[in-house]
């Protein structure tokens, strides 16, 4: 597992999740799980400091690829990253490597990250789960039979 301070941008959580895949042995197989914040982190990582090269494939719950209406009231740290019109959120859409799987899962109640397709990431598989908040997610025995099984049996990229 892996946590952060609140209120870092996401390059420096990124940065701090590349040290941390660095401990982990060259032959494992690493899939990245991110809630909210933690799917940008987990796409930043693959698509800008090389973590392509390491990662079988990321699933997002509830990350606001599209922004977060929230972001608009913290401007400074994080929330200049979430804001819909961030250059950083702009830079993961166009930069989306393909050859990395990705799975976004979203609940339709979310009231965070909305509309629903402020939770899809540019390419991948994309999961609406009805009746689900944004933290529900990470309590949903749904998500975590769906995890599991993309861990078991996901596309795995072509070496």
């Amino acid at each position: 597992t892996f946590t952060h301070i609140p209120g870092v941008g996401v390059q420096r959580i990124a940065r701090s999740l590349a040290k941390l895949v660095d401990k982990i042995p060259r032959t494992a197989r690493i899939h990245i799980v991110g809630h909210s914040l933690g799917g940008l982190v987990a796409r930043w990582y693959v698509d800008e400091l090389g973590g392509y090269q390491r990662v079988a494939q990321t699933i997002s719950l509830a990350a606001p690829f599209g922004g977060a209406k929230a972001a608009e009231h913290f401007p400074f740290f994080v929330g200049a990253d979430l804001h819909p019109e961030s250059d950083l959120l702009a830079r993961l859409r166009e930069r989306a490597r393909p050859d990395v799987p990705h799975v976004s899962i979203i609940g339709s109640a979310d009231r965070v990250v909305f509309p629903v397709q402020n939770a899809f990431f540019g390419h991948g598989d994309r999961i609406v789960l009805r009746h689900r908040g944004h933290n529900t997610l990470l309590f949903d025995n749904e998500v975590a039979r769906i995890v599991v099984d993309r861990v078991r049996h996901g596309v795995v990229k072509a070496a």
